[in-house]
């Protein structure tokens, strides 16, 4: 599903408008039940237990939660990657409503029902919720998951805030046994809605099936971008574990045990919601042009703030306005762009590790977070406080760290997948390493030097200036036999030669023989190239053929001179120059572009308008056509297309903007969206929109 002005109205390959409202809108009212379940089952879990036992028994149960949650999330991860997620997910609800509604007649049991309700809730319900995320993402391209997760993660807070009254109505009238029957509704809601979703495809087509030596879960998670986010979301549920025992812990012991204690969190649990759902509403235009890593960082950045806050100024309220900011920014600012890191994952790689993040990771924080907490505890409590802040701080600026990387492996997970999808794209190349073929000048027969004796200084110096005379002679006349046979002796050409082998670019008869001595000298004399290319004086014949001599010199000096040489009136010369440029840096990667120059120069020939890049001509074309992908046949309108994306290319990975590139125009809604999420991300907004514009107008122009 896109997001709307992402291609023209009418394209066939897109999903009908309406069905994409529909089915945002099933999104959006399943999120809502399924985040009033949430709210709804926490305070009853931690009323639950805290009533049947006391807090200290927090940090054991933390950690028996996270080892089910670790034997249960390795076969949902298989059976996610067998089935369907829209089976997998419509069955663990309903299971999950079966197992509260076993729960609500077995409540007054003994102290054991409190654990299961603890576990059922803690594992089982993080499970639901990242398989519910999975099939959402497999509907959104990262622009329409940008455009919707806001308003799929508001609808759930909203719902949020009215459980937590309904919550406290019914412990304040009915007994808290009665919330499990509120919960079994929901998650039944929950099935009918992931059922009715599961009705709209996928965007991108369904993995193959894996092939023998493909890599499977191990070899998945063992990739840098999979590493990163596990590592992150460790961190950052460890020192939510913290803070999270520091104000249960305070409640206790300020409000004791039973129907307060319900009431109290109902009421806490609720405000957060509220306070989230406020800050999604506000926060929601900033956070579209916001990038991945920036969003994602306010989490922990703002805890990290919160906890040295509650360092300094000592006491309860400030601890529960730091595990506050932790829940409201979790579940509004958060939730958005820690989503989209998994829409840019194909389908299976999702499958086998998303849930292995979003619950075995957050388990494994909370088990790290518990068994950092049970060793305070055996420190002491007048000391407990205070050390646990520390950890809590520490934590959240490890994971700051971290997630400081999430930007640019992002970006890179993108290019990955429309390197995948673009498998099956013409074999051209918009940027092509190949650039020009050298054509080898045919020369005439030369005779072998033939030995002589070594002749003194005076007459060495005589016969050497003799010679240069006699091939500079040779290079001014007007013969061709006789020029070509001069060009084909470089050992005689030097300094005084260059200037006349430079004119000689403007002969077409001598021309390949020119290329090929000016290639060979070139290293030693790129400053005359570069001065002679520059001057405006210059025949533009010859202007427009010195680029690719200067290509052949991969050093910052011809860099910088075929850059300035972007600067020319005339478009072929510019046009050369790009064709230089991007050989050059594709042989040397290390040589510096200044990337705000490029940019500067990509807006100016953007800017040109359709009338005029339409007569845009190239006299002398590339030895290997390059044809935009969408041409059958290279049209003189490709020349101007080619330019603006080799001027990008220098500044942006080569294979991934030629994949954008092919993925703009892909059969699949899916991947034409992770290309303009890709060109979203490493361009600037106007560049991005004159580029679309470009596009869209190139499109119409070739279409038969």
């Amino acid at each position: 599903m896109r997001a709307r002005g992402r291609t023209s109205p009418g394209d066939p390959r897109d999903p009908p408008v309406a069905l994409n409202r529909v089915f945002t809108a099933l999104a959006m009212a399943t999120a809502a039940t399924m985040i009033a379940h949430q709210v709804a089952g926490k305070a009853l879990r931690d009323a639950a237990f805290l009533t049947a036992w006391p807090a200290a028994a927090l940090p054991l149960m933390t950690l028996v939660t996270a080892g089910a949650t670790v034997a249960l999330v390795p076969t949902f991860s298989r059976v996610l990657e067998r089935f369907s997620p829209v089976r997998v997910v419509a069955g663990g609800f309903a299971l999950s409503a079966a197992g509260h509604a076993a729960e609500w007649a077995f409540f007054d049991a003994g102290r054991w029902v409190a654990i299961i309700i603890y576990l059922h809730l803690a594992a089982v319900g993080a499970i639901l919720i990242s398989g519910f995320w999975s099939l959402i993402a497999e509907r959104y391209d990262p622009a329409g998951a940008r455009a919707v997760y806001g308003r799929i993660t508001t609808a759930g807070t909203a719902t949020g805030m009215a459980s937590s009254v309904v919550v406290h109505r019914i412990a304040t009238t009915a007994g808290s046994e009665s919330v499990l029957a509120l919960l079994t509704i929901l998650h039944l809601l929950c099935t009918c809605g992931v059922v009715i979703m599961g009705r709209t495809p996928p965007l991108l087509p369904r993995a193959q099936e894996p092939r023998d030596g493909e890599p499977r879960l191990g070899e998945t998670l063992r990739s840098p971008y999979i590493r990163t986010i596990a590592a992150f979301v460790m961190l950052t549920a460890a020192s939510s574990t913290v803070l999270d025992f520091l104000l249960k812990s305070s409640a206790r012991e300020a409000l004791g045990a039973g129907p307060a204690l319900l009431r109290f969190f109902a009421l806490y649990y609720g405000t957060l919601e509220g306070l989230s759902f406020l800050t999604q509403i506000a926060s929601e235009p900033l956070m579209r042009r916001l990038r991945v890593g920036t969003t994602i960082n306010l989490l922990p950045g703002g805890v990290c703030v919160a906890s040295l806050a509650a360092l300094i100024v000592q006491g309860w309220p400030v601890i529960a306005i730091a595990r506050g900011i932790d829940s409201v920014v979790r579940t509004s600012i958060f939730r958005s762009p820690y989503e989209l890191l998994f829409v840019a994952m194909d389908s299976r790689t999702r499958h086998r590790a998303k849930a292995m993040l979003d619950v075995i990771c957050a388990r494994a924080g909370d088990a790290g977070g518990s068994a950092i907490v049970q060793a305070m505890l055996l420190v002491g409590p007048p000391s407990a406080t205070n050390g646990l802040l520390i950890v809590a701080f520490a934590l959240t600026a490890a994971s700051l760290w971290w997630g400081r990387q999430l930007g640019a492996l992002y970006l890179r997970s993108i290019g990955d997948q429309l390197l995948k999808y673009g498998d099956a794209a013409p074999d051209v190349s918009v940027v092509s390493e190949a650039g020009w073929t050298l054509v080898q000048a045919p020369t005439a027969a030369v005779s072998p030097p033939v030995a002589r004796t070594e002749p003194t200084y005076e007459t060495a110096a005589q016969l050497a200036l003799d010679s240069e005379i006699e091939t500079l002679r040779d290079l001014r006349s007007r013969d061709r036999a006789r020029a070509i046979s001069a060009l084909a002796r470089p050992a005689t050409l030097g300094r005084i030669h260059i200037a006349q082998i430079i004119d000689l670019l403007a002969w077409d008869q001598v021309l390949p023989a020119v290329r090929t001595a000016l290639e060979q000298l070139a290293p030693s004399h790129s400053g005359m190239l570069v001065d002679a290319m520059l001057d405006p004086a210059t025949d533009f014949t010859i202007r427009r053929r010195l680029p690719r001599i200067l290509a052949t010199v991969p050093s910052q000096r011809s860099l910088d001179g075929l850059v300035s040489g972007l600067d020319d009136p005339r478009f072929e010369v510019r046009y050369h120059c790009s064709h230089a440029l991007s050989r050059m840096i594709a042989r040397l990667p290390a040589l510096a572009v200044d990337r705000n120059r490029m940019i500067a120069l990509v807006e100016r020939e953007l800017s040109v308008p359709p009338q005029r890049w339409h007569g845009y001509r190239v006299i002398d074309r590339p030895d290997v056509e390059d044809p935009f992908p969408t041409s059958d046949s290279p049209g003189e309108h490709s020349r101007y297309v080619e330019h603006v994306l080799r001027l990008l290319s220098t500044i942006v990975g080569r294979e991934p903007l030629d994949a954008a590139v092919h993925g703009i125009h892909s059969p699949h809604a899916g991947v034409r969206g992770l290309a303009l999420e890709y060109l979203d991300q490493v361009l600037p907004a106007a560049v991005l929109e004159r580029l679309r514009h470009m596009m869209t107008t190139y499109a119409a122009t070739e279409r038969p």
